[in-house]
């Protein structure tokens, strides 16, 4: 049986470990879900759904401010409603896709709530109400940015209900140019810079080399994820948008193949990311924001595995995974015992 943290070659910074001030920014995250959805600080599994996703930030941004780690640990939690919200979807809610999309293009508009539930207003004015405080605080391009990058995800997310769409695919290289969208990472990755208030310039952002190794930390992030979460979304939801399914399904490949697949893929990634961080220094000598932010990148990448294995959200006795059937610290201690 495979055990996945140790395969993935991903150790930039050995002594990396999970924000201190996540306790308290995971804290005010929670009364603000309990607040926007009418819950009581009890009420499970939600709650508990929302704390395996709060600990990412945790760990992709070790050094953000508790301010800054709060307003991204709230911002992932709405998103997460929202996806949430199209996951178990029969069918495309366009009002509520336009209102989320009136929302992306002018925070400070008032939206027309009548026609939406109780559980819809909620999910909106949270969400409002997060992007209003990210924009205060952040220079325009870098949000307009991430805004342009939240709709480009809302769409397909609206439009494919996150699955149903790996069967049009006819090889895995096609399926991941939409699994990156659809995943959420492009926007994900934006928040680096909001999180250590370093911000690229257009200009930066938009050089070839800048496009290029943010790609890779897009396609690394979602293959691991898809590893990872195999078990959760396939074997016990049955759902087909997934790296390892698809390949599984458009080759001839057992399942220990295509995770060699994934894993294989994942290193050879960061090969890559590592060679253009060279280049990208060299382009941009002295340049502390860029080196920040490269820094960012790396931790991003680690601290996504890191959460993966860490995450009640993986853990499953139907795990394929000898690692996700263990509780959810015990291998990352090890491991860093061992480093």
């Amino acid at each position: 049986m495979f055990t996945l943290f140790d395969k993935f070659d991903y150790i930039f910074y050995p002594s990396q470990v999970m924000n201190p001030h996540h306790k308290n920014a995971r804290d005010k995250m929670l009364k603000q879900v309990i607040k926007h959805q009418g819950l009581s600080i009890n009420e499970e599994p939600f709650i508990k759904s929302i704390d395996s996703h709060s600990i990412f930030s945790a760990f992709a941004f070790p050094h953000a401010s508790e301010y800054r780690l709060t307003l991204l640990e709230q911002f992932f939690a709405s998103t997460w409603l929202i996806d949430d919200f199209y996951d178990r979807l029969e069918c495309v809610d366009s009002h509520f896709t336009q209102a989320i999309r009136q929302i992306c293009q002018n925070p400070q508009k008032k939206i027309e709530i009548e026609q939406f539930n109780q559980s819809q207003i909620m999910n909106l004015t949270f969400f409002q109400g997060i992007l209003l405080q990210m924009q205060e605080n952040a220079p325009s391009s870098w949000f307009n940015r991430v805004v342009k990058n939240i709709l480009e995800w809302l769409e397909v997310a609206a439009e494919s209900n996150h699955d149903g769409i790996a069967i049009r695919y006819v090889s895995i290289d096609e399926f991941l140019k939409l699994r990156v969208i659809q995943a959420g990472v492009i926007p994900t990755l934006d928040t680096i810079e909001f999180a250590h208030e370093r911000y690229l310039s257009d200009e930066i952002i938009s050089h070839p080399y800048f496009v290029r190794i943010r790609w890779l930390i897009c396609e690394h992030t979602a293959i691991s994820n898809d590893c990872y979460s195999y078990a959760k979304e396939c074997i016990e939801n049955q759902l087909s948008s997934n790296f390892l399914a698809v390949l599984l399904s458009t080759t001839t490949m057992t399942f220990d193949e295509a995770v060699n697949e994934g894993i294989e893929r994942c290193n050879d990634l960061i090969r890559k990311i590592l060679e253009l961080e060279i280049l990208i220094v060299t382009e941009f000598p002295d340049n502390e924001d860029v080196s920040i932010i490269l820094r960012g990148y790396k931790e991003f990448v680690q601290g996504h595995l890191m959460f993966s294995q860490a995450s009640a959200r993986y853990k499953s006795n139907r795990s394929p995974f000898a690692d996700l059937k263990k509780p959810s610290l015990d291998h990352i201690n090890h491991e860093k015992n061992i480093n």
